[in-house]
């Protein structure tokens, strides 16, 4: 689940620079290493995460308006929020990690279209592909850190000032 803002800037007629700021809530089942005494753990974390995005958008006339179509590429930095780690095996107790105790590195592809309605609001649609390439900064209780590879739809609305 997410949900966020980002503003985008034009560099030229087709290529534009996009900056988000989005609230990543992510829940799975994980493995842990032997060396932990558990084996499996469901693991909750939430994120703050802000992707650096640089598209190319090509416009077309669809029904009487503007339909662009967007492909990007780009770098993404989070910063751990919160995290939940339930052992589901042993007997050790959840433990829980808070604002900053590790942060992410991605990369992330992202493809879509936009339908304006007005001169200054357009719906959208995407599609995006994101793959941590590193974790660091860990503070000394963190136990896990967990890379992703995510993908997924999302659309939402744009409002332009």
């Amino acid at each position: 689940m997410e949900w966020g803002l980002f503003y985008k800037h034009p560099l030229g007629n087709r290529i534009e620079v996009r900056v988000e700021a989005r609230y990543a809530y992510r829940g799975i089942q994980a493995s842990l290493p032997d060396d932990l005494p558990t084996v499996s753990a469901a693991v909750y974390e939430e994120f703050v995460e802000v992707p650096l995005l640089l598209s190319s958008v090509e416009r077309v006339e669809f029904a009487e308006r503007e339909l662009r179509l967007i492909l990007g590429a780009g770098l993404c930095y989070a910063v751990l929020t919160k995290q939940e780690l339930s052992p589901n095996v042993g007997t050790g107790p959840p433990s829980e990690l808070g604002f900053g105790d590790f942060q992410r590195l991605s990369w992330l592809l992202d493809g879509g279209l936009a339908l304006d309605i007005t001169r200054s609001r357009a719906v959208f649609a995407h599609f995006r592909v994101q793959r941590d390439v590193d974790t660091f900064a860990e503070s000394n209780d963190v136990d896990v850190t967990r890379v992703y590879l995510t993908y997924g739809f999302y659309g939402g609305l744009e409002f332009g000032f």
